[in-house]
């Protein structure tokens, strides 16, 4: 109890639960925070909260949806958590609360006002002005930033491990914030201590730092 007791401590916001609950729908599944693993005990939402704007609700749960939470589920939703608790930095995302279900737990976090990366590199020819090379540098700097503190800045040092633009989303300044720690990792590795490519997650090629890398 102590644990979510701290969580809703950390970053107070007001909203409706059950109206966030209600909207947890496919029409509003989402493919940010994107893992290269796909769940079928873990989803993520856009969902517009009156008087706040639009949160993302990760929803954990058993893989048969028909099961209440149990201390699996617990445990996934407080490892996302305790790694997000320790990290404190403006390029990182943060977890502003949690809701309670006996089938479910979703973590809130706030989404910021001009999405992801993703959808401003890819979106459709004329749909909108394309980014300026002034707003590209200010994400590279930001996102660069960002896993900067994650490798050298926090007491454990943490691997993200699945950096692309779905897990890149930008506020109204276009201000990178890395989100998408499914994979991460604390602790894998030191500066002069590389960690061996055999000790990597299976299934986690693509960007990676290199400081992590052994022999390739």
């Amino acid at each position: 109890m102590q644990f979510w007791s701290r969580l809703a401590a950390a970053q107070p916001i007001v909203f409706n639960e059950q109206a966030i609950v209600d909207n947890l729908t496919e029409d509003n599944l989402t493919s940010i925070f994107a893992s290269r693993k796909t769940w079928r005990d873990k989803q993520v939402y856009l969902v517009h909260a009156q008087g706040i704007g639009t949160l993302v609700a990760k929803k954990f749960q058993n893989e048969n949806p028909a099961l209440q939470v149990d201390e699996n589920v617990k445990n996934r939703c407080k490892s996302e958590m305790n790694l997000l608790a320790n990290i404190c930095h403006d390029n990182i995302i943060k977890v502003v609360d949690h809701i309670r279900r006996e089938g479910a737990i979703m973590l809130v976090y706030r989404y910021p006002v001009n999405g992801s990366l993703q959808s401003w590199l890819h979106q459709p020819m004329g749909a909108a002005q394309p980014l300026s090379w002034p707003k590209r540098s200010i994400i590279a700097t930001g996102v660069a930033q960002g896993l900067s503190h994650l490798h050298h800045g926090c007491n454990k040092p943490v691997v993200h491990h699945n950096i692309s633009p779905n897990n890149i989303l930008l506020d109204h300044t276009f201000k990178p914030v890395i989100a998408g720690f499914d994979d991460a990792q604390m602790n894998m590795a030191r500066l002069g201590q590389p960690l061996p490519i055999t000790d990597l997650p299976p299934g986690n090629f693509g960007y990676a730092a290199p400081g992590t890398l052994g022999d390739v």
